[in-house]
């Protein structure tokens, strides 16, 4: 998640199974970010109630094809329907929680207006 500094619309993304990310801003799939300085949070998960891009699920949720402003439906859900009850399901939090929120992972990047595919977030040397 991409978070202007100066304000306006967030942007957000997936990552592959190697953590490759593309943002979207606008509506458009991997339209990029605004330019200018942006915080940044990270979210990873697995187990059941994970959202993949690459699982082929189509009927799986993906909150930002609904609305890419929609931060706070990221990637999960917490109880999964089976027939009259629902039960919990199972989530593994592949990064640090404290990455989750933009404004205290303490991650930054400034997009250029040429745009880049060479951002790195290293979150090892973060913790």
């Amino acid at each position: 998640m991409f978070q202007p500094v100066a304000g306006g619309r967030p942007g957000s993304g997936f990552t592959d199974q190697n953590g490759v990310f593309q943002i979207s801003t606008y509506g458009e799939p991997n339209d990029g970010a605004a330019v200018g300085e942006h915080r940044v949070g990270v979210v990873k998960i697995a187990g059941d109630g994970a959202y993949s891009l690459s699982n082929g699920d189509s009927s799986a949720p993906n909150p930002a094809a609904k609305d890419p402003n929609a931060l706070s439906e990221i990637a999960f859900v917490e109880t999964q329907p089976t027939g009259e009850e629902e039960v919990p399901v199972d989530i593994e939090y592949l990064v640090p929680m404290k990455f989750q929120n933009p404004a205290t992972s303490g991650l930054t990047v400034s997009v250029p207006d040429t745009g880049s595919d060479q951002l790195n977030l290293d979150l090892k040397s973060e913790q």
